[in-house]
């Protein structure tokens, strides 16, 4: 069999040295004729602006972002994509780039995209009104999309059983992992690779995901590893990882975090049902 440096295997570049820009690159290259054919709908239908912003999440960010949660791109591979991204809220926007407008800087091109969704939905009937929390997740750097479907994603596979195959490939915990430190990282056994270290999906996203956990409910998390930078050997940072992915809390939310048996209500109480912690949930 002849050897390649490079496959397509289901829509996906797998390359020898896995550059992950070189995967972008094709997805950008794939979804810039759609976007261009849409440019006679941004410029002669009559739909709001609002509807226009919702096709092009629905048809160009779908296209773009499906399945890049199971690679760790570069900052500068980030970039790539919100430019992409920005580069359609422009044409529905009509706001021209920097380089003839020095104004319409990114920022501004989110905030106008934010204040027509704003307005459209001032119009709306008190109770069809979306939340300010719903309207910025429509509009946001895909960047950030594709952290959060990779947190999703890695909730998905530390909720697997230790001797499943995804669970295999990206942790090395064996299958009886009740004597050992869960959630270990696979670390490569040859000699350090000459330039820049590449990035590791599984420990980059497990730090992600303590930073939110420390951030966000640093109440809830045992004091002796409150604040402390992500340590993969550090069991207790492990255990409250795989705490919060199997409750489904934040970041790990799913849909079963929605249903009603997620929630406790307190014994004598008025109040709505609340989510349980950490102590409640296990014990």
């Amino acid at each position: 069999m002849q050897r390649t440096e490079e496959a397509t295997y289901l829509g996906a570049t797998i390359t020898e040295k896995v550059n992950p820009k070189i995967e972008i690159r094709k997805r950008i290259s794939a979804t810039m004729p759609v976007l261009k054919q849409l440019d006679t709908f941004w410029n002669r239908s009559k739909c709001n602006k609002r509807w226009k912003i919702q096709v092009l999440n629905a048809v160009i960010l779908s296209k773009l972002t499906y399945g890049l949660e199971t690679i760790e791109p570069t900052a500068g591979a980030n970039r790539t994509l919100d430019a992409f991204h920005l580069k359609g809220l422009r044409k529905i926007l009509g706001m021209k780039t920097t380089f003839i407008d020095r104004e319409n800087t990114n920022q501004r091109v989110y905030e106008n995209a934010y204040q027509v969704l704003q307005t459209e939905n001032a119009r709306k009937p008190e109770k069809k009104r979306r939340t300010e929390k719903q309207m910025r997740r429509q509009i946001r750097p895909v960047s950030e999309i594709i952290e959060e479907k990779k947190l999703s994603l890695l909730g998905h596979i530390i909720r697997r059983d230790f001797s499943h195959p995804s669970c295999q490939v990206t942790f090395c915990t064996p299958a009886d992992a009740k004597t050992v430190t869960p959630l270990l990282i696979k670390t490569p056994n040859s000699r350090r690779r000459w330039g820049r270290p590449r990035l590791n999906w599984t420990y980059e996203n497990m730090k992600r995901a303590w930073q939110q956990i420390n951030g966000n409910d640093a109440d809830n998390i045992p004091l002796l590893i409150a604040g402390l930078p992500y340590d993969n050997k550090n069991k207790a940072m492990n255990e409250t990882i795989l705490q919060y992915a199997q409750m489904r809390k934040s970041p790990f939310q799913g849909l079963k975090a929605k249903q009603q048996d997620c929630y406790i209500r307190d014994v004598g109480s008025s109040q709505p049902p609340r989510e349980p912690t950490i102590e409640e949930y296990w014990h």
